[in-house]
């Protein structure tokens, strides 16, 4: 499998969720990249731009693990990927903020559909899974 067809995979899985199709601003797009720098193996990278007003904990935590788990549970991907990481952005204007990146190794893809809105905020909720936050980490739920 080549760029362009997970590319084309990726937002054909994700597509068919009405409410998260809702909340990005444009669609998914996916790539693979090495894994660890190396050409032997390769995780598929899956960037979200999202609305401005999805940036909050709640809406976050929808897109990534929804992502994740229509993600994990696909057939393609399972045999295409080393792992998985999914970037949402929220796009506001002409302005693009990274907000997070929850990257996944190939063995821990199966233990990571177990994850909560909670995990997200842990640096390694699982092993072989990891959660970088590129902007200050959200410490409630919004109300």
């Amino acid at each position: 499998m080549n760029n362009q067809e997970i590319n084309q995979k990726v937002g054909s899985i994700l597509n068919d969720d009405p409410r998260l199709a809702s909340m990005w601003s444009l669609p998914p797009s996916a790539m693979f990249i090495p894994y660890k720098g190396t050409r032997e193996a390769f995780f598929v990278l899956v960037s979200i731009s999202l609305r401005p007003e999805m940036f909050n904990l709640n809406d976050l935590a929808y897109v990534c693990l929804s992502a994740l788990r229509l993600l994990v549970t696909s057939d393609a991907l399972a045999s295409a990927a080393g792992g998985l990481e999914i970037v949402p952005y929220v796009i506001d204007g002409t302005k693009t903020l990274r907000v997070l990146r929850l990257s996944i190794e190939r063995d821990g893809l199966l233990d990571s559909l177990r994850l909560t809105e909670g995990d997200l905020l842990n640096e390694m909720p699982l092993p072989g899974v990891r959660c970088g936050w590129y902007v200050e980490k959200p410490n409630k739920r919004p109300t």
